[in-house]
């Protein structure tokens, strides 16, 4: 398997998630400038048209959207990935997902535009902030986002929260997220993704 990425982007959920699924895996960075070219200077766009990291290589396919990858890794670690296969259990999971993607993630994205107007880039923090109040609800006293055990959807939502730190986000009001931020954190596959990807702090 090769994934292919941009560091600190949301393919760092997928790293993490590989790790903990514990598959062989070759890391390829792909340069986040309009070049898009890989390290050994192969065009990003050949791999993948949609020029969106991260994408996966596997058995002679590319797989792309970072919430379908994490559930393909799921798939082929259930021992080391817990992820529900029928029931409420499976669609709360996908609800989850699902909700990191669209109301989290994609939350994010306008901030990165130099840009924003002042006004506009409040009220995307204020929105972000409730759904950080939901995702704290749903966290509960659980030590994870879906109960006892660390799941793909930790893996998304911690990455994502990590981009806290380069904008104007007080997080004091959740402090049931900053202590599963830091157990997060504290795993050896975090850790190691971290390092791999050379992200300090």
């Amino acid at each position: 398997m090769k994934l292919f990425y941009i560091p600190n982007s949301c393919a760092l959920a997928v790293h993490i998630a590989v790790h903990e699924a514990d598959l062989d895996v070759e890391l390829v960075p792909v340069d986040v400038t309009p070049a898009g070219k890989t390290a050994a200077g192969v065009d990003f766009l050949s791999i993948n048209p949609k020029d969106k990291s991260p994408a996966v290589s596997v058995d002679g396919q590319i797989l792309t959207e970072t919430q379908v990858i994490l559930q393909f890794l799921a798939d082929r670690a259930p021992h080391r990935l817990a992820f529900p296969s029928d029931g409420w259990q499976r669609w709360r999971m996908l609800e989850l997902l699902n909700f990191v993607t669209t109301e989290l993630h994609r939350g994010f994205g306008p901030l990165f535009s130099p840009d924003i107007a002042p006004a506009h880039r409040a009220g995307l923090i204020a929105a972000l902030m409730r759904n950080f109040a939901l995702l704290e609800d749903t966290l509960g006293d659980q030590p994870f986002l879906t109960g006892e055990e660390f799941t793909v959807a930790d893996a998304y939502a911690w990455t994502v929260m990590g981009w806290t730190a380069w904008f104007e986000f007080d997080l004091s009001p959740f402090p049931k997220l900053a202590a599963w931020r830091a157990r997060v954190a504290d795993r050896p596959a975090v850790r190691r993704a971290l390092k791999e990807q050379g992200i300090t702090g």
